[in-house]
């Protein structure tokens, strides 16, 4: 997407005391959206724009011819050159009135499709609707303006007593406006082209707040805000997790249904079947395991571990190793001691 800088939203050249100013009025990233009949009103606005900068180009040459008759200090010499320049101030009117034209064709068409638009979020449709109110408000301000100027101007006479800086600020006065007002529809649009990225947003934030409530551990909520930061779930998220910091955390629950089998020596072998330092959803360890409420979790040396049974020898554990290796590839046994410490596997107690 094109920065509204990258637009040239107010790009300014001063020449000989007068205005020079450079526009793009197609928003880009809109541009396939818009109608056949919308791309041509776009494309006369830049007509308009074209000609006036030709009227501007006609006033700059007619200021050069004269312009040592300016800035001597001498009123007599100053009176010469503004009657000399009548036409140059006319030029200028000129060129503001078809600025006006293509400003007016530009907004009223993204006028009509913001209106139009649907969003996503009726949030950003209010403030793209707030921002094009506010931009038609500034155009009928310009309006208003360019019709005092027009009407001041007059004849030639009217045009020869009239001062060429003060005309050149009147009318920069309302150009700005014009620029301003498109600016602020830009801005509108600007939103209106994010609304598929924020859909898309709130989808993916959704099912990593639901795969955090499924785990439901401080790590994996902690996971949650680290990757949405502007999740809508991020309060919930802390909360549960002062919760899970008010009581013991317990890896292994006490009702858990693999109940520990030791064997004479307090060994008891459970079967690894999964690791990973980001906690694994309940689909991922369906495709696993899928009797997915046998499975043990622990977090240790900042990895999760996913076991399942619990037998008094090494055998049987194999036993279960080999039954599930065809969807956990990298199962194996692992050794408890009486303290449930994990230990190493012994060639003995492969015995």
């Amino acid at each position: 997407m094109r920065t509204l800088s990258f637009l040239a939203i107010a790009a300014v050249v001063v020449l000989f005391g007068q205005n020079t100013y450079a526009q793009s009025f197609m928003y880009e990233a809109i541009q396939d959206r818009l109608s056949a009949e919308q791309t041509t009103e776009i494309g006369e606005a830049q007509g308009y724009a074209d000609k006036a900068q030709k009227s501007t180009e006609k006033a700059e040459a007619i200021e050069k011819e004269y312009a040592k008759l300016k800035g001597t200090g001498k009123k007599s010499k100053d009176k010469k050159y503004e009657k000399k320049i009548w036409e140059a101030k006319k030029h200028n009117i000129d060129a503001e009135v078809k600025y006006a034209k293509a400003y007016t064709a530009a907004t009223t068409v993204y006028s009509a499709f913001l209106n139009e638009a649907a969003f996503y979020l009726d949030s950003d449709k209010e403030e793209a609707l707030r921002l094009d109110s506010e931009a038609m408000e500034l155009m009928g301000n310009a309006d208003n303006n360019l019709s005092k100027i027009k009407k001041d101007a007059g004849d030639k006479k009217d045009l020869g007593k009239m001062s060429s800086s003060k005309l050149s600020s009147e009318l920069a006065s309302s150009h700005k406006l014009m620029e301003d007002a498109l600016e602020k529809q830009f801005r509108a649009l600007e939103l209106y082209t994010k609304q598929a990225d924020k859909k898309k947003y709130d989808e993916n934030d959704r099912r990593a707040w639901d795969e955090a409530q499924t785990i439901n551990t401080i790590e994996g909520y902690q996971d949650y805000i680290a990757n949405f930061s502007r999740g809508k779930y991020v309060a919930e998220a802390r909360e549960r997790m002062g919760k899970l910091k008010e009581a013991p955390v317990v890896d292994e629950p006490d009702d858990n249904v693999n109940h520990p089998v030791a064997n004479a020596k307090g060994y008891v072998f459970k079967v690894q079947i999964a690791a990973s330092r980001k906690p694994l959803s309940h689909e991922r360890l369906a495709e696993i395991y899928p009797q997915v409420d046998k499975i043990e979790r622990q977090f240790i040396g900042g990895k999760y571990k996913y076991r399942i049974g619990s037998y008094p020898s090494y055998k049987q554990a194999a036993a279960e190793r080999d039954k599930v290796v065809s969807t956990a590839s990298g199962a194996f046994v692992v050794v408890f001691d009486k303290n449930n410490k994990q230990i190493k596997v012994s060639d003995d107690m492969k015995k």
